[in-house]
């Protein structure tokens, strides 16, 4: 066994942990987001039909609610396989070989994503929704948990025994 594949510093374990957690509840996030999107698919759809109806062309209502529900699901489905291309990831970032280095600098890049997007709910607000206002507060709560365990986890990856793992710097 080699010295990199002993096993992982302090600060790599706790990167891993975080990015873990941010996994976690960016599942849970997506759940909300898909449920909160099949709940209020009457503003979604009534678009949809307008926009056919401009167009000259007469809307089949359960065409289009088939259509939405396909499109949420799909999204839903997007957002699966991009968690477990980040899962993988971390686990490359926590092996510490030949990608770890790459795999630590996607997740910082992830990291900032994350916090981004923390920062823009502030400024966010619901507009024409049959949600109760409570389900969006606690997504919010949920977003900015993923980007502070996110965060946590490019902090931990920034420092230098993590950057002597993923061979960054000499040892």
């Amino acid at each position: 066994m080699s010295a990199r594949e002993t096993i992982a510093p302090a600060a790599v374990a706790a990167s891993v942990l975080a990015w873990i957690a941010a996994l976690g509840l960016e599942l849970v996030h997506q759940g909300l987001s898909v449920a909160m999107s099949l709940i209020n698919r009457g503003p979604a759809q009534a678009s949809m039909s307008k926009l056919l109806a401009e167009q000259g062309q007469t809307p089949d209502p359960a065409l289009l609610s088939a259509a939405y529900t396909f499109s949420v699901v799909a999204m839903g489905g997007l957002a699966l396989v991009i968690l477990a291309v980040v899962a993988w990831i971390v686990g490359l970032y926590r092996g510490g070989k030949k990608h770890s280095a790459t795999a630590r600098r996607v997740l910082t890049y992830f990291g900032m994503y994350f916090g981004i997007r923390a920062v823009l709910l502030l400024v966010a607000s619901p507009t024409n929704t049959d949600i109760p206002t409570v389900l969006y507060a606690i997504d919010g709560c949920v977003q900015i948990a993923v980007a502070t365990a996110a965060l946590l986890g490019v902090s931990f990856g920034l420092k230098k025994e993590s950057l002597k793992h993923t061979g960054e710097i000499a040892k």
